[in-house]
């Protein structure tokens, strides 16, 4: 992973790549989703430097797939729109939709597949009766104990589609599972949240934004947002910091009032180890306090670097660390009990396959 993360951090380094160092950068930004916000960075850096012809071609075809994806996200927002607009709680944008549609710098060239979207508690049943009588749908296929799984101990409901759109529409009511061990109260969250201006939806403030994109980076099986997440929080950090000198004041005050300062220093030593992100002293003593213990730590800082950037020539470690992570995952999200039956059953689904769902 040298290669894309050295195009990342500082892309005038691509001045300098051998064909073998292009080779490399072309497969891990494939493998990552990320080649298309490389070919923004180096078009923004290199514009003078011809690139080798392959690596141009792969580059830009990417490139024209996210500006597809984004053209296809924003007519989709549109159709989400016509129901937010009528509704008086606010409807919050998550993610890579909000950083569109909220015009972020660091939107340019990122990829998305789906789009997220807050709504307070107390509004979700009434924001699905809407979208239901607006066309949206559930997979016909869900089953029984998937829509239980959602409705119950999730933080959103199943997933939904329109029959003329491709992307799907994850609702929230929350940020994670609301049967995690550290409970979160969204509503904070959600009172903090900033109007999109020209439009009915709001999107989190800059500091939230931040602790959301470490819990979903530490909270999803196998940390599968990867690398582009990671990038997504060092963008998002570089660019608040630029432009609001109590930015790491806030994110600290609110990662502290919130419990989630662990998780903030397990993405802040990760961006500062791999992107080099640099942050004041003071908020970096701040956030190391929330550390574990020695052995825990050593472990975690491990493998997370095992997994956001791993060594071709030791695989073992990128396996390793997916399997502990995606433990981790589960048992930071269910007590145990409920933690044993969900894998049991999905053990057994797993077992018989499609058809003994």
């Amino acid at each position: 992973m040298k290669a894309l993360i050295a195009a990342l951090r500082d892309p005038a380094t691509a001045r300098h790549f051998t064909p073998a160092d292009w080779e490399a950068l072309l497969g891990e930004g494939r493998r990552t989703r990320m080649l298309a916000r490389v070919h923004h960075l180096l078009a923004q850096s290199l514009a003078d430097v011809p690139l080798p012809v392959g690596a141009r071609d792969m580059l830009s075809g990417h490139a024209r797939y996210v500006a597809h994806m984004h053209v296809l996200v924003r007519n989709e927002l549109r159709r989400i729109g016509a129901v937010a607009a009528q509704v008086d709680y606010p409807v919050i944008l998550l993610k890579g939709a909000a950083y569109l549609m909220a015009e972020l710098p660091f939107a340019a060239g990122r990829g998305l597949s789906d789009i997220d979207v807050l709504v307070p508690r107390d509004a979700l049943d009434d924001f699905e009766r809407r979208l239901l009588t607006a066309g949206w749908e559930f997979d016909p296929s869900l089953s029984a104990y998937d829509d239980q799984y959602y409705r119950a101990w999730s933080h959103e409901l199943p997933p939904m589609r329109h029959p003329d759109s491709s992307l799907e529409l994850d609702v929230h009511h929350n940020l994670i599972q609301v049967t995690s061990r550290s409970a979160l109260d969204a509503a904070p969250l959600i009172a903090r949240a900033q109007p999109v201006s020209g439009t009915p939806f709001h999107v989190l403030a800059a500091p939230d934004r931040v602790l959301h994109s470490a819990l979903h980076l530490l909270m999803s099986d196998e940390l599968r947002g990867g690398i582009r997440d990671l990038y997504d929080i060092y963008a998002q950090c570089r660019q608040a910091a630029a432009e609001d000198d109590g930015f790491w004041d806030a994110l600290v005050t609110q990662g502290r009032a919130l419990q989630l300062l662990r998780p903030l220093y397990y993405v802040l030593a990760a961006a500062r180890d791999l992107f080099g992100l640099e942050l004041p002293d003071s908020a970096w003593s701040t956030v190391r306090e929330a550390r574990p213990v020695y052995p825990v730590d050593r472990a975690m800082t491990s493998l997370i670097r095992w997994h956001l950037a791993p060594r071709v020539d030791q695989p073992w470690r990128t396996a390793v660390a997916e399997q502990m992570l995606y433990l981790r995952s589960h048992w930071v999200r269910m007590p145990p009990g409920m933690l044993l039956r969900h894998l049991a059953h999905q053990s057994l689904v797993a077992l018989r396959g499609p058809q003994g769902v």
